[in-house]
């Protein structure tokens, strides 16, 4: 094949590679931009996963009032103790028979995971949450938490002893009140109880993955190109023949 015609047959890669070079790259910014804008800022969070909510995220609360409240999340936190302690009386004064659980205050045992500090804490019933027990440790008097699912038994009481994958169901039977809180950067602290909804930020990427992609194509074509213009050139130049 003389070298002109090898020239032709590369001459459209090299088109496409030189004057379609960011072709690829805006196709891709522009299908991931629409993908983008057709995801919604904000998505609801499943009760089982608020738990789970990443440090910073930035969250919208909807509260059963109808009121709501924007902003970064510090941590899944507890409502101040008299503010458990307030809740506790109420509840116990509608439901005065015989409770099977502890009551606020009431001296508590934990058996726990040997993993998790076993074999047994000692200290003072704080509260509940969805997946939490809370307890203010004897000694140092700081409010420890330990999840359900690594007690083994909790005692109370004379010899009353309840097992740790019991207190989930027992919690909600007795209509104990849960006791978290969504605590934001803006200073606010809502009870879980007052909660109707949380959304949080979508991440979008979807425009810089294709833009990504585009990118590649992009380049992939122009080194086509380059690879083909040498192969040329090694068959001994634009005007030469064999």
């Amino acid at each position: 094949m003389r070298p002109l015609t090898s020239a032709l047959l590369v001459l459209p890669v090299l088109s496409a590679g030189i004057f379609g070079f960011t072709g690829c790259t805006l196709f891709g910014y522009l299908i991931g931009s629409s993908i983008d804008n057709s995801t919604p800022d904000m998505e609801p969070v499943p009760d089982q996963k608020i738990q789970d909510i990443a440090h910073s995220a930035h969250l919208l609360v909807i509260k059963k009032d109808s009121t709501s409240i924007e902003g970064n999340l510090i941590r899944l936190d507890i409502v101040p103790p008299e503010t458990a302690l307030a809740w506790y009386s109420r509840q116990a004064e509608s439901h005065p028979i015989d409770s099977l659980l502890p009551g606020f205050g009431q001296s508590i045992t934990l058996k726990v995971n040997v993993e998790d500090g076993g074999p047994n804490c000692w200290g003072t019933l704080v509260g509940f949450d969805t997946w939490n027990i809370y307890w203010r440790d004897r000694s140092s008097a700081r409010i420890m938490k330990t999840p359900f699912d690594r007690v083994i038994k909790l005692i109370y009481g004379v010899n009353r002893t309840i097992a740790g994958n019991d207190l989930p169901a027992l919690i909600r039977q007795q209509g104990v009140p849960n006791i978290a809180a969504i605590w934001l950067h803006s200073g606010a602290l809502i009870p879980l109880r007052d909660v109707a909804r949380v959304e949080a930020r979508v991440t979008k990427n979807a425009q810089t993955t294709w833009t990504l992609v585009g990118a590649a194509v992009d380049c992939a074509v122009l080194i086509g190109g380059a690879i083909a213009l040498s192969q040329l050139h090694g068959l001994g130049g634009w005007g030469s023949s064999y």
